[in-house]
């Protein structure tokens, strides 16, 4: 009986401390959340471009018509994905290696 009562306290200790703790830590989870959102976009958005590279063939590969369809080339569109993600998060270290790839 005194250890059902001491696990039921030592429950309601941790519960009740769990609501004062979570207060001083929103504004370090919201930054923590913000950084994994940007990461998870920026890994999605990379990954999605790098596989239409490595499927499609790479389009239009005569002069005339390489300028005009550049913008529709799989690499170029990884290459903006990767800018884009890039100048979206202050400095940390995978914004470097999106802009610098």
């Amino acid at each position: 009986m005194k250890r059902q009562f001491f696990k039921v306290k030592q429950f309601a200790d941790q519960t009740f401390s769990r609501s004062g703790k979570t207060e001083a830590l929103s504004d370090t989870l919201q930054t923590a959340e913000k950084r994994v959102e940007f990461i998870k976009n920026a890994c999605q958005n990379t990954t999605k471009k790098l596989l239409a590279t490595l499927i499609s063939p790479g389009l239009g590969h005569d002069a005339p018509a390489r300028e005009k369809r550049l913008k529709k080339m799989p690499d170029y569109l990884l290459a903006m994905a990767m800018l884009d993600n890039g100048s979206n998060e202050e400095d940390n270290l995978l914004r470097q290696v999106l802009v610098e790839c």
